[in-house]
């Protein structure tokens, strides 16, 4: 399987990981709403690991301490995921039977 060529590099290798976990390859899933969801995806995990190298409280302009912004991508990330729900949760060859 191949990731969409028009996928940025860090969110193919989401879909590619996602798609991977299905067992009809990722046949049920495939389609714009599931670029953005690989998209959503990357988003948060470049926020946690930004906020894993820099701290949860980061310096501002003015040198004063402030919450880190990537904790408000964090969060707006997983609000979106939410909502999306387990439309794309892997598919087992069982459940696709019925």
């Amino acid at each position: 399987m191949i990731a969409p060529p028009h996928l940025p590099a860090r969110v193919a290798v989401i879909w590619l990981e996602l798609v991977a976990q299905h067992d009809d390859e990722g046949e049920s899933i495939q389609g714009p709403e599931f670029d953005a969801y690989c998209g959503t995806v990357a988003n948060l995990r470049d926020a946690q690991e930004r906020i894993a190298e820099e701290g949860m409280i980061v310096p501002d302009a003015k040198s004063m301490p402030v919450p880190h912004p990537a904790l408000a991508i964090e969060k707006s990330c997983i609000g979106e995921l939410k909502r999306w729900g387990s439309r794309f949760r892997p598919v087992t060859k069982v459940e696709a039977a019925f």
